[in-house]
């Protein structure tokens, strides 16, 4: 997603999504790698080596996937360890001083009971968009020296802008779009009998890069709010307003501006940081010929934190600054089997206990709009119980049956602080929930292995918010 929302996946299907990264809301396209649920859009963005497969269910997979999946739902599947002693390496290069490794390593470490599979990535390179200091760009005295006309708010001086940035050749401050990724796995499979198999699988990725490319094609000065902080602010304290003369005709150039904001005193650094890791265990147990009992448990945890400059422009129009942190807990039970040969049929429960917290701060036309910290946490509880069944009519025709019941609930607290060091919310608690049974209903035809005709009814929710 764009500079405003860190490392957030944007997933859509048939129209339905998220973009957006507040605790507020939640993914309309849940994302599940190794069947464990990846509780926010946020921070899964993943380097996933060794992918045997992915799935792309279209339409709501409430029943089998629960709340969110409303648009439909994404399922990664890794490749299991098998101690074949197989491995790779792969490294590349590209422009803006790309240099790309990965590689796997699959091992057996004690014959046929346990096997390893290690694998690792490193992705660099340079941004390619660059950000120009609009003083040196268009001319001295361009940005002014300083308010001359009008009255700057109480408390705030008259401000120049030139010599504010560091400018290196050619007018560059800085560049947005590079990438700095390091991720790491490790696979164990462990077969236990001949009806007992464990896989254990860690993974750990870090992030330190520049912000997205950010690209501002339009600036109305002439609107309402704008024009009212240009005369209140922006002409009266810097003596140049916010208006199309910080556009460029380059698509890969802009004028934005990190550093220290020289109206408020903040840092907004230009960085997109993450440290994102898990662990996850699966248990599998063939009860029987036609009956298998699978335990997945899985702990997750990320921080992401980010700057921005949103307005495109050396003026502190719109800068922010956020830190995001996760961290969740799922248990998944599934008993699953085959019944008078023509019933597959999959039963189970699912647990879902995460804590994130979202802090910061925001600045909209300061001295006019918004100047505020923030500091939002959320604790949430999911718990579901649900049964799916296909059978087989004949060959070539079938019907789905399948109902999950879910339970929902969310504990807030929301905190605001002004820069004026006035509270207007301060933590304030939240607490919400809901129950819904999610039905799904279906039938297909084969017409021969190339053509299937179906019809299908299913529902999905996608839980609250404030």
């Amino acid at each position: 997603l764009g500079a405003g929302y860190g490392s957030t996946i944007a997933a859509f299907v048939r129209g339905i999504g998220l973009g957006d990264n507040s605790l507020s809301f939640e993914p309309g396209v849940p994302i599940y790698v190794d069947d464990v649920y990846m509780g926010r859009p946020q921070g899964t963005i993943l380097d996933l080596l060794d992918l045997e497969r992915v799935e792309v269910l279209r339409g709501p997979q409430g029943p089998l996937f629960g709340k969110n999946a409303v648009g439909g739902a994404v399922r990664m599947i890794s490749k299991k360890p098998t101690g074949d002693g197989a491995g790779y390496l792969e490294v590349g290069t590209g422009s803006y001083d790309r240099i790309d490794v990965r590689g796997s390593w699959d091992v057996s470490l004690v014959p046929d009971k346990l096997f390893a599979r290690l694998s690792g990535s490193s992705k660099k390179k340079d941004g390619y968009f660059t950000l120009l200091d609009y003083e040196c760009v268009i001319g001295p005295g361009s940005l002014g020296n300083g308010g001359t006309t009008g009255t700057p708010p109480p408390g705030v001086p008259r401000i120049s802008l030139r010599g504010l940035n560091n400018v290196g050749n050619d007018c560059v401050i800085g560049h947005l779009g590079g990438e700095d990724v390091q991720s790491a796995r490790a696979a164990l499979r462990f077969v236990a009998s001949d009806s007992v198999e464990v896989n254990f699988i860690g993974d750990f990725t870090h992030q330190n890069q520049q912000g997205p490319a950010d690209k501002y094609t339009f600036i109305n000065g002439a609107f309402p709010t704008t024009a009212t902080w240009n005369n209140n602010v922006a002409i009266p304290v810097f003596g140049v307003p916010y208006d199309e003369r910080f556009l460029t005709n380059d698509p890969y150039t802009g004028y934005g501006t990190f550093g220290i904001d020289p109206l408020i005193g903040r840092e907004v650094p230009n960085v997109n940081k993450v440290t994102h890791w898990g662990v996850s265990n699966t248990v599998e147990w063939s009860l029987s010929q036609n009956m298998g009992l699978k335990f997945i448990t899985a702990y997750r945890d990320f921080d992401n934190s980010f700057g921005r400059d949103s307005d495109g422009s050396p003026l502190p129009v719109n800068p922010t600054w956020d830190t995001t942190t996760h961290e969740q807990f799922t248990q998944e039970i599934q008993l699953s089997g085959v019944a008078f040969e023509k019933l597959d049929w999959t039963t189970g429960a699912f647990y879902y206990d995460a804590t994130d917290s979202n802090r910061g701060f925001v600045t909209l036309y300061p001295y006019l709009v918004q100047m505020q910290d923030t500091n939002d946490v959320q604790e949430t509880k999911n718990w579901a119980v649900f049964v799916h069944g296909i059978y087989r009519w004949t060959d070539k025709l079938s019907t789905t049956v399948g109902v999950r019941y879910t339970d929902d609930k969310k504990d807030v607290t929301i905190f605001r602080r002004n820069f004026d060091g006035t509270v207007p919310i301060n933590n304030a608690p939240l607490s919400f929930g809901s129950t819904r049974t999610s039905p799904k209903v279906g039938i297909d035809y084969k017409w021969s292995d190339t053509l299937m005709t179906y019809a299908l009814y299913s529902v999905g929710f996608r839980g609250g918010g404030f």
